[in-house]
């Protein structure tokens, strides 16, 4: 399995950044997750076409490149390694976890999401060093969400990577109120949330509160 110089360790929150959802250019949402201590960003942009995303994603990894998080990019393998990212999120129908590792290399970290059974189980053969479920709840801040998973599947996930070293990332209609059942379920973690962090206007205050909510409980 590729071990990155900058490993995924959980339980965190793994942040996600989104113009739509903030009001925020991209590079101020990385700016102020990174003040709030956030370990791990993802840049996500469905719209923007690739040599606009590129020049995005360069300013946001020269923000991030001093910090110890890691900086990973929604899709776009080759985008990933223009800009050299620390990462790639893959989704279902994204160029296979095999393919990106032959272009990325070992040391870059490759997630892959997921949002049934049969397809976490398939990922755990996957050459990936985290892997995503949901939505664990209903959200809204996908215009065709797949079926919720619900809690119970995420407590069979997180069982079935016990004895693994790569973390669970639970995403999807996660917010204050049901992060404590979520961790309850699944207390080695990482928690991705997007609608409960982004709709706030101190990015830095919001990911230090989710943060001490999820690292309080280690």
């Amino acid at each position: 399995m590729p071990k990155s110089s900058k490993p995924v360790s959980a339980p965190d929150l793994y942040c996600i950044t989104d113009v739509r959802l903030s009001g925020m250019a991209h590079e101020e949402q990385v700016a102020q997750m990174l003040e709030g201590g956030a370990r791990i960003i993802q840049l996500r942009d469905k719209n923007l076409p690739d040599h606009e995303f590129e020049l995005v994603a360069n300013k946001c990894r020269s923000i991030s490149h001093w910090s110890e998080a890691l900086f990973i990019v929604n899709d776009r393998v080759r985008s990933a390694a223009a800009v050299k990212a620390d990462g790639v999120h893959l989704g279902q129908g994204d160029m296979s976890p095999a393919q990106a590792r032959e272009i990325l290399g070992e040391e870059v970290v490759v997630g892959l999401s997921t949002h049934n059974r049969a397809q976490f189980t398939r990922a755990l053969e996957e050459p990936v060093d985290y892997i995503a479920l949901g939505p664990v709840f209903p959200t809204t801040t996908k215009e065709n969400p797949d079926p919720v998973v619900g809690l119970e599947f995420v407590t069979e996930a997180s069982e079935m990577l016990r004895d693994d070293h790569r973390p669970l990332v639970l995403i999807g209609g996660i917010n204050q109120e049901n992060l404590p059942a979520l961790l309850e379920a699944a207390p080695r973690a990482l928690v991705a949330i997007m609608g409960g962090l982004l709709a706030r206007k101190d990015l830095a205050h919001g990911v230090r509160e989710y943060r001490r909510i999820i690292r309080c409980r280690e």
